[in-house]
């Protein structure tokens, strides 16, 4: 028996649908309506028998609502209300679960006794995924933690500190225009043991991941970058009284590493941070100051001693308005998030490259690598232009991550703009001269002693201005944009004002060393401001030329410390280092040299003493 020939294409299980018009199916009911058969209907108007008989019979709306399948159990305008309820509840900090939806849903249709096939009025899982499905606004997601403080940001005051920090520049606020001398400075930790993604094992049973460092340590780094995403070298910082060498030597070269009692920033490492790499940077890569650099104003970045040597250095630093790192810092908007990503990847594969487990000692290495990748770059780039420093514009700030406390009517608004437009017209069409005894009896807080005629008008017309000016005094921020200078002119009202200062010929620990600002005739050119060590130099001399926190630390052994900076490269630590080791190995030298002196003396005042010995006793 012959076989059947066998075809290349499989007959498909989906149904077939018909394409008709909202149109089509009412010409297919009118036409029912007036006697047709439904099954004549279907075929000449091309839509299905089953839809036709359902919305005659009542199963479907008659009308299209504009997907397929059932219509919502609690209807379309209930619906929309809960739509609404659950954004507002989650732009003003309050989000909503799944579980408080349904338990949401469960008292409205308690309360309005509306009749449902849900289970003691609760609906289930399949209404949820259902009323998601249909409503593609809404998704579920993973919230994050924000603090009562940055809760407390407005829009108002956001936009207030960019309108004092443009007046508080002055004359500098053109050096917005330049990206290269736009920066962001901010810190951010490290975990040497983050936690992993999603790994494979058997079903059923519990999997472990066995690492030896401790899941808690962390590793705090400063980063540092302007708006044409270019990178300063960052600032590793550990918890050492001492840098080891072994940190030294394992770090890139030229990066910032740091030693502080808790591994945290403190004012003395962000200090050195600025005198020994970063202003060396700007000067190496000539990029000409004044700098703006924008970062939050943390405790650490507010010392008289920094404040006086940024001006000093034409470096102006403005604090961020404070608890809005979250809408403002471009590290932390459009870099942080990639660069932890990306590190958690970095430590997995670090482990199968290199059959062990990354280190603090790797740490630098490890994230040069993610630095340098071309995608950081545009992210930093991203993050100054949606956080509306560079183009310093307020309209590019994202907004919708301003939490809002309250929720302005439509009404009380247009009652406000009615006010306001009755306080011009009685302003306009009232005499100038009564108007001035309307504002000095309004000012002097009494009531109207003037014309008779003119009271009625006059209480209309204070009525109108107590509320403008309530209405002001609630939208008004109390927002102040802060600068070092401005924090410095506690000490010295000169310093207030930011302006383009030229260092001539400061001394840095018996270093003469000249910077070069911009406009002014160029005497260095020739040689630059850089830490050029010498090839040969002595242990004592390293530190010399490395400007280190003006207070100089006591301590509380009466032994006899040696006082090395906080910050420096990794470069001048190697170099440190080596010299502290050659040292070590001539003073050890020079203690066996002194030993075998010693020897040799012992054996000649012997050997003498054995001569004589033999000699007595010959004469004997």
């Amino acid at each position: 028996m012959a076989s059947k020939p066998t075809t290349s294409k499989t007959k498909s299980n989906t149904p077939k649908r018909c394409i008709y018009s909202p149109s089509k199916v009412q010409q297919a009911l009118d036409a029912i309506h007036k006697g047709m058969n439904t099954s004549t209907a279907s075929r000449i108007f091309n839509v299905p028998r089953t839809t036709l008989r359902n919305k005659l019979e009542g199963k479907s709306p008659v009308e299209s609502v504009g997907h397929g399948g059932v219509t919502s159990i609690l209807g379309d305008e209930t619906e929309a209300l809960l739509v609404e309820w659950v954004l507002t509840c989650a732009k003003m900090g309050f989000p909503v679960d799944r579980e408080g939806l349904l338990s949401s849903v469960k008292k409205l249709v308690d309360e309005s006794e509306m009749k449902t096939p849900f289970i003691n009025n609760r609906p289930g899982k399949k209404w949820f995924y259902g009323f998601m499905n249909r409503h593609k606004c809404l998704s579920q997601k993973h919230a994050e933690y924000v603090n009562k403080a940055r809760g407390s940001v407005t829009e108002e005051k956001i936009r207030k500190w960019f309108d004092e920090v443009s007046e508080l520049l002055g004359e500098n606020l053109y050096v917005l225009n330049y990206p290269e001398r736009v920066f962001n400075m901010d810190e951010t930790c490290f975990y040497l043991a983050p936690k992993g993604e999603l790994i494979l094992g058997p079903r059923g049973c519990n999997v472990y991941d066995e690492q030896t460092n401790n899941n808690k340590e962390n590793i705090t780094t400063l980063f540092a970058a302007n708006a044409l995403g270019n990178w300063a070298p960052p600032l590793t910082i550990y918890k050492y009284e001492r840098i080891p060498a072994k940190i030294a030597q394992s770090a890139p070269p030229g990066w910032g590493l740091g030693k502080s009692e808790n591994g945290w920033m403190t004012a003395e490492t962000f200090f050195e941070y600025m005198a020994n790499i970063f202003l060396p940077h700007l000067i190496q890569s000539n990029i000409s100051r004044p700098v703006i650099i924008f970062l939050d104003g943390h405790s650490s970045h507010l010392s008289l001693h920094l404040s006086k040597f940024c001006r000093e250095n034409g470096l102006i630093l403005i604090a961020l308005y404070p608890n809005s790192t979250h809408i403002l810092q471009p590290l932390d908007v459009a870099v942080f998030g990639p660069l932890k990503s990306s590190w958690k990847k970095t430590v997995k594969q670090w482990r199968i490259d290199n059959d062990r487990e990354i280190s603090k000692f790797d740490m630098p290495t490890a994230l040069s690598n993610i630095m340098n990748t071309p995608n950081m770059s545009k992210n930093v780039q991203s993050g100054f232009r949606s956080t509306g420093l560079l183009p310093f514009n307020p309209n590019n700030v994202d907004y919708t991550k301003v939490i809002i406390r309250s929720v302005p009517t439509q009404q009380n608004t247009s009652k406000n703009n009615e006010i306001q437009l009755h306080l011009k017209f009685i302003e306009k069409n009232t005499d100038s001269n009564l108007l001035k005894e309307f504002k000095r009896a309004y000012i002097g807080g009494y009531e109207w002693d003037g014309d008779i005629k003119a009271t009625m008008l006059f209480n209309l017309w204070s009525t109108c201005v107590t509320q403008t000016n309530n209405e002001k005094t609630r939208t008004e921020s109390t927002s102040q944009a802060t600068t070092f200078d401005s924090f410095d002119s506690y000490m010295s009202p000169t310093s207030a004002q930011l302006t383009t200062i030229s260092l001539e010929s400061t001394t840095m620990n018996n270093s003469s060393t000249s910077c070069q600002l911009e406009n002014q005739p160029s005497t260095s050119h020739d040689s630059p401001t850089t830490l050029i060590l010498p090839t040969r130099r002595s242990l004592t001399s390293v530190f010399e030329d490395v400007i280190k926190w003006p207070v100089q630390q006591v301590s509380k052994s009466k032994r006899k410390r040696e006082y090395t900076p906080s910050v420096i490269t990794s470069d001048r630590w190697v170099q440190f280092h080596e010299l502290k080791e050659a040292d070590k190995l001539k003073k050890d030298e020079e203690r066996e040299n002194k030993r075998k002196a010693i020897q040799d003396r012992k054996r000649v005042a012997e050997e003498k003493k054995k001569g004589k010995d033999i000699k007595k006793e010959n004469t004997n």
